[in-house]
């Protein structure tokens, strides 16, 4: 787990030249540990492409904030799950969903494990925006999954609506529970 914020955290403090050389170095080293060579393209983009994006991470430098960390972080990641998708889909013969799929399968969590590591040094208030974050995505997915298994069967599997529901009480709910909660408790663990 984690695998790729080392090269990450270099180039977020080095910049992305001196990232892209080490994840590419990376690359070379995981080819020496087992890797394929079908040709000199493949070899491109399963290993000096793919780790060697993982340097975009020095995009943090130019971007606000501990945020800009946390979005080039992703950017990285997006851009080496291309890499490695393409790769899979060019040389390896796979449909290009299934590739997408099978890498999703590891970078997704690496990804998440480094964002939340990453956390581990946020203040009080980006951690409480990740978590807001993570449960709209969350609720998000819910709702979509519901509306297409709701075209697909005929009916979703639960209704909801907000006709005659205290839409202020909600609200005020809303905001006081898990937004001064959250708050409240994310400061008491760094204090």
């Amino acid at each position: 787990p984690a695998s790729m914020l080392p090269v990450m955290l270099f180039a977020a403090a080095f910049g992305v030249g001196p990232g892209v050389l080490a994840g590419a170095v990376l690359g070379v080293l995981q080819y020496m540990q087992g890797g394929w060579f079908l040709n000199v393209w493949q070899f491109l983009l399963d290993y000096l492409l793919a780790y060697g994006a993982l340097g975009l991470a020095g995009l943090a430098r130019k971007l606000p904030n501990r945020w800009g960390l946390y979005a080039a972080i992703v950017i990285a990641a997006v851009v080496r799950a291309l890499s490695a998708t393409l790769a899979g889909y060019m040389f390896w013969d796979t449909a290009f969903w299934a590739s997408l799929v099978y890498n999703g399968t590891y970078l997704i969590p690496d990804t998440l494990i480094c964002i939340v590591l990453a956390l581990a040094v946020a203040k009080p208030t980006v951690l409480l925006a990740f978590r807001f974050a993570v449960a709209f995505i969350a609720m998000t997915l819910v709702i979509l999954a519901n509306a297409l298994i709701g075209r697909l069967r005929g009916r979703p599997l639960f209704a909801f609506s907000l006709k005659g529901k205290p839409i202020g009480s909600l609200v005020l709910l809303g905001l006081i529970q898990p937004v001064l909660y959250f708050f409240c408790e994310n400061y008491g663990i760094l204090y």
